[in-house]
């Protein structure tokens, strides 16, 4: 399950460092403890409450070390959460284990499980913790995909998601605990009061979306988050070129609708990618927004495996197509 490479080379660092590989104790660690812990030669970093000294690992990352860096000497919980992590991911983060943080540490309240929350009347969604939400309402997209509405508990504020950023969804299967559900990070597109709709395409092996497509209204389906790093404010305001594939489009439909309401004169350019018409996503929502604002908006499909004669560029987008040779 793990590499060799990974295998000894964090042996070797354990041994060199703390005598032996690998830690088992209980030691426990004080969140001003870990905060000494942060340079390049020597990074602690916690996960849900635990300590992993990361150092031999940070320039085996995958996607590189600062990733890991970025959370040296403090919590890393939300961005490991947020990014799916394989179980050989998770198999190697145990082998870097050297401690659990103290209880009495000073960290948000109910952040882990051995700290209690204090009681509110008013709950914001998460991004540690699931929260077991409802199936509002389910819509057919199109052949393969389908929009779910999700609305929060009653005892939840609004759901505050910035453009952009997305959500993780979790279903809990017979026999399993939240640790070992399957989940997937999905952008809404739309969010209003304490709900949200979220467009699912099916995969006929994707282990999280044909269990999704099975749902029906009045289902439980857990959610956690949010999570992101794109910051929209920088491009707000200015004309948009977005190049989508498929249900890549999601990601932008918020973006759309916020620039066609404050901006209603500024040029946006959208080339969408698919492999045949019946594949476009959110059609139905993108001819209204094209209705209202067709001064602004151009759209261009380009489809890889089409052969009607219908006056659409046919074919993969390139670097030439994008520039109009």
């Amino acid at each position: 399950l793990i590499p060799p490479l990974v295998q000894t080379t964090i042996e070797k660092f354990f041994i060199d460092k703390y005598g032996t590989f690998p830690l088992t104790g209980q030691q426990t660690l004080t969140l001003e403890e870990v905060q000494k812990h942060k340079s390049e030669d020597d990074c602690f970093v916690i996960v849900s409450g635990k300590v992993y000294d990361v150092t031999p690992y940070l320039n085996l990352h995958p996607g590189g070390y600062k990733l890991l860096f970025r959370n040296s000497g403090a919590d890393g919980t939300r961005d490991f959460e947020a990014g799916f992590h394989s179980r050989r991911a998770r198999a190697i983060l145990q082998l870097l284990y050297v401690g659990t943080l103290q209880s009495s540490s000073r960290f948000g309240a109910g952040l882990f499980g051995s700290m209690a929350a204090p009681k509110q009347t008013i709950q914001k969604l998460d991004p540690v913790k699931w929260t077991s939400c409802t199936i509002e309402s389910i819509k057919i997209d199109n052949h393969d995909s389908i929009c779910l509405e999700i609305t929060l508990p009653k005892e939840y504020s609004s759901l505050s998601v910035p453009i952009g950023h997305h959500l993780a969804l979790a279903i809990q299967k017979e026999g399993e605990n939240q640790q070992t559900m399957t989940w997937r990070n999905y952008t809404p597109i739309l969010v209003a009061g304490k709900r949200f709709v979220v467009l699912i395409k099916k995969y006929e092996l994707g282990a999280l979306t044909t269990l999704l497509h099975l749902l029906k209204q009045k289902d439980n389906i857990f959610v956690r988050g949010p999570f992101g790093t794109f910051d929209y404010g920088k491009a707000r305001g200015k004309p948009l070129f977005i190049v989508a594939a498929g249900t890549g489009i999601t990601p932008m439909v918020r973006i759309l609708v916020d620039h066609c309401a404050h901006f209603p004169s500024v040029k946006v350019y959208l080339l969408l990618a698919n492999r045949s018409p019946k594949d476009v996503v959110l059609s139905e929502q993108f001819n209204i927004l094209l209705q209202k604002h067709q001064s602004i908006i151009q759209v261009h499909h380009f489809f890889s495996n089409y052969d009607e004669e219908i006056p659409v560029v046919k074919g993969m987008i390139h670097t030439g197509r994008i520039k109009g040779e």
